[in-house]
């Protein structure tokens, strides 16, 4: 009797040891897949965050000492653009800073693009347009991009396309 329930514990040990093993093989091979499959992924918005958030300092460094906010943000996209071609990746980008109850697109996209179905701006080119804290629709290529405003004073979005080179 007391043979037979060694015999068992050591029965149910060792099920217990392959249960952990192949959870733990399990695991590492997922785990692995999941790293490969979001890598580019993972870059492309990296980019954009970057962009985004540097834009904002820029943007509000200019407000802070009194610079014109759109002309340093030119200057930095210009620079930041350059920056990423240096480096062997092409970029391509729109953006949009509302100050108040006017908008600046400024396309940089290497497209032309229409803004709410009616207006063109060409590749290279910026406008301005009264806003009324209004959302804005961008069609570029077959693509169509809805820009949402959330009622705030000064507000900064953007549209980048990236290629590698």
């Amino acid at each position: 009797m007391i043979k037979n329930m060694a015999i068992k514990n050591k029965k149910g040990q060792f099920y217990i040891l392959t249960a952990v093993i192949l959870i733990s093989v399990l695991f590492s091979i997922i785990q692995a897949s999941k790293i490969d499959l979001s890598t580019s992924k993972l870059a492309e918005s990296n980019t954009k965050k970057l962009y985004e958030k540097e834009a904002k300092t820029i943007i509000n460094n200019a407000l802070y000492e009194n610079l014109n906010a759109t002309t340093e943000l030119e200057r930095f996209t210009f620079n930041f653009m350059q920056y990423k071609s240096e480096k062997n990746e092409k970029i391509n980008l729109l953006y949009i800073y509302k100050d108040d109850d006017t908008i600046l697109i400024s396309n940089k996209l290497g497209a032309n693009v229409t803004i709410d179905s009616s207006i063109q701006i060409e590749n290279n080119k910026y406008i301005y347009q009264d806003n009324n804290n209004q959302d804005i629709e961008i069609a570029f290529e077959d693509n169509t991009y809805n820009i949402l405003f959330e009622g705030y004073n000064k507000e900064f979005r953007s549209i980048m396309v990236e290629e590698k080179v």
